[in-house]
């Protein structure tokens, strides 16, 4: 609930008339910031650099480039309008246009998992993206060049290449940037090594983080406004490497009003038995799944079909990633000493009838997260195990005693999510007898049967020759009936759980990604490659 995300905005603080940056190509982003640094980052005091961590990075070399970011931020010709807001709170506004100019397409190459042994399958998997502007600002020569039009260009560009992240990764020789693409990462650009400083400082005093710090890791935040109804939330998460400072940029698109359940590829079968526990005053709903798989998201979107006015929810989150209206949402702050625990602790004498934790990660939580479920609210929450019967064990390991599991558990959730084969470029394949024999070493006969024809996609303008446009969850969700509470009570393991599902009635994550591959929503080597990356 890495496996794949921002508070509600409450009355901004008046914007300093500082000038905002208009792209060459009349994409306009709007910022504002606040940090949550991490370490001693916001301190206001420099910190020790930290043991065994020399980056080789210039100190004058890093002064005059700090010192050329603050004067271009300064230039009337080049405004910046930027806020410094409460945390999780404003943003400013600016209508953004697309990218203009001679298209100069960045194609990137990634082989796809092909089937166990079958070289039939495998395929070059391609994304062309435009960065045609970035590549011009920056081929320009000082004072020419400007590193608020990059920043810019960058993440504007990310978010009309739907990317969820931008990493820059320093090198020896360059900068490099990958977009992550419906959750795979693409190598888009490469900036010039000395270009490195400039860009990292930029990012910093964007999001409200200290640029005179090198040594510790920083986190923070800004809140880019895209056009009237629509703003990015970004994270942001900076870290000292042997090069230098990389970051990686997490983009939350604010699509909270486009949340429902049945958007998300949930087969009718599992849908219902979701219902049916969101139905119950009381008890847990736990979402699994690696990091990225999802799972907030199906989260936000049970609580969006909850959300009435006759009912109290309160959540507590790190971080918020989406806005929900008419929800109270609370910033687990280690600062303040706000945890998950005494947050929680806090909430239930809120008088709240839906409580959401966004993780939960130790056996305190665990164990008020039970109790508070007991006593009469509907808790949803999330854990990191691989699949839904995990999830028994694992709470077994925090420290919950059986019988508290089994009296409260409605349903855990198992979710990943794969990449859907474009509609513009889809086209059927038949498999051949060998690629049959290859598909048998991961699914089982009885899940293959005659099943022959499948599909993929060919590549197009609209996936950038991917074959791929956007991403559905494939699901398992595990209902707790009497079989499963008296294994629970047994402690028996995840397999055993597993079985006693299966028979029960429970679809399993392979099957309903297998399922999707026969209806022609994504492919066989998808659903292989999430199990097995």
């Amino acid at each position: 609930m890495a496996d794949e995300q921002q508070a509600q905005p409450a009355s901004n603080s008046q914007a300093q008339n500082q000038p905002v940056n208009q792209l060459a190509t009349n994409a306009g982003l709007t910022h504002s910031t606040h940090s949550t640094g991490s370490g001693q980052a916001g301190s206001g005091q420099a910190s020790s650099p930290q043991a065994g961590v020399v980056p080789p990075v210039n100190p004058a070399q890093m002064a005059q480039s700090q010192q050329q970011v603050q004067q271009q931020a300064s230039q009337p010709q080049q405004p910046l309008q930027q806020q410094q807001v409460p945390q999780q709170q404003a943003a400013t506004r600016k209508n953004a246009a697309g990218v203009s100019g001679q298209a100069a397409m960045a194609t990137v190459q990634r082989p796809v998992s092909p089937l166990p042994e079958q070289k039939a399958f495998d395929q070059e998997e391609s994304l062309a993206i435009d960065m045609s502007f970035l590549e011009r600002e920056v081929q320009k020569h000082p004072p020419a060049r400007s590193v608020i039009k990059i920043v810019d260009s960058l993440i504007q560009q990310a978010f009309t290449s739907e990317a969820s992240d931008i990493h820059l990764d320093p090198e020896e020789e360059r900068l490099r940037v990958r977009f992550r693409v419906d959750g795979v990462l693409h190598n888009v650009f490469d900036f010039p090594k000395e270009l490195h400083s400039e860009v990292i400082t930029r990012i910093k005093v964007l999001s409200g983080l200290r640029t005179d710090e090198h040594q510790a890791a920083q986190d923070g935040r800004m809140r880019l406004s895209i056009n009237e109804e629509t703003f990015i939330d970004v994270r942001v998460s900076i870290a000292p490497t042997y090069y230098g400072e990389n970051c990686v940029m997490r983009l939350l698109v604010n699509h909270a009003s486009d949340f429902s359940l049945k958007k998300l590829g949930w087969s009718e079968h599992n849908l219902e038995k979701i219902e049916r526990a969101m139905k119950k005053p009381y008890g847990l709903i736990l979402a699994t799944g690696p990091t990225g798989s999802g799972k907030t998201t199906t989260l936000y979107m049970i609580l969006k079909e909850l959300n009435k006015p006759s009912v109290s929810i309160i959540t507590i989150e790190d971080p918020i990633e989406y806005s929900l209206t008419g929800v109270d949402q609370i910033q687990v702050n280690a600062k303040t000493g706000l945890t998950f625990a005494n947050g929680l602790r806090s909430i239930l004498r809120q008088d709240p009838n839906i409580v959401m934790i966004g993780e939960i990660r130790d056996g305190e939580t665990a164990s008020i997260a039970v109790n508070a479920a007991m006593t009469g609210h509907l808790v949803l929450s999330t854990l990191h195990t691989n699949d839904a019967p995990t999830t028994l064990p694992r709470l077994l390991d925090l420290g919950v005693e059986p019988f508290l599991i089994a009296s409260t558990l409605n349903v855990a959730i198992g979710q990943r999510l794969v990449r859907m084969i474009c509609s513009d470029c889809k086209v059927k394949r038949t498999l051949s007898e060998g690629e049959i024999v290859a598909l048998r070493q991961s699914f089982s006969e009885k899940l293959i049967g005659d099943r022959r024809v499948f599909y993929k996609g060919e590549g197009c303008n609209r996936c950038g020759g991917s074959g791929y446009k956007s991403r559905i969850g494939i699901h398992e969700v595990l209902e707790v009936d009497e079989k499963i509470r008296d294994l629970i009570m047994k402690r028996a393991n995840a397999d055993e759980i597993r079985a006693a599902a299966v028979e029960g009635g429970m679809i399993t994550m392979t099957e309903d990604g297998f399922e999707k591959a026969v209806q022609g929503i994504t492919t066989l080597e998808e659903i292989l490659r999430v199990f097995h990356e």
